[in-house]
């Protein structure tokens, strides 16, 4: 896609974006609106996508998958920051690939590391009683 029209669908994806605590009309925008941010290439573009989608009222399903998105494109602060955004999602077990997903981006600053981390250890299934271990 060429640079006019993916700026053209940014445009329009702010555009349809909700108010902070309002809905996406319609769900697959917050996919588009991750996608683009990331083939925009900017840390203005996906840290203003993170804001958005931080602050709108996702169903948990898709804010694992846009927060998912955000780590494996690279932008693992932004990812942490739309998981963090709602606690039925940064608890949630299907949030542990995003987690690491998030550790394995680049630049990614030590407080979010940290973050990250602990999170981690929180949903570690040993630390819950659970685990692959055989008992003694």
């Amino acid at each position: 896609m060429d640079a006019g029209a993916l700026a053209d669908r940014w445009r329009a994806l702010l555009a349809r974006a909700p108010a902070p605590g309002e809905v996406f009309r319609d769900p697959r925008d917050a996919g588009s609106l991750t996608a683009t941010a990331l083939e925009i290439h900017t840390p203005a573009a996906a840290a203003r996508a993170a804001a958005i989608l931080a602050q709108a009222e996702l169903d948990p399903a898709t804010r694992l998958a846009c927060a998912r998105g955000l780590a494996e494109g690279g932008r693992g602060a932004e990812a942490l920051a739309v998981l963090l955004a709602d606690p039925a999602t940064h608890a949630h077990p299907d949030a542990v690939p995003v987690l690491q997903a998030c550790l394995r981006s680049h630049h990614i600053p030590r407080p979010v590391a940290a973050m990250a981390w602990h999170l981690l250890w929180r949903l570690n299934p040993r630390r819950r009683g659970g685990g692959t271990r055989a008992p003694a």
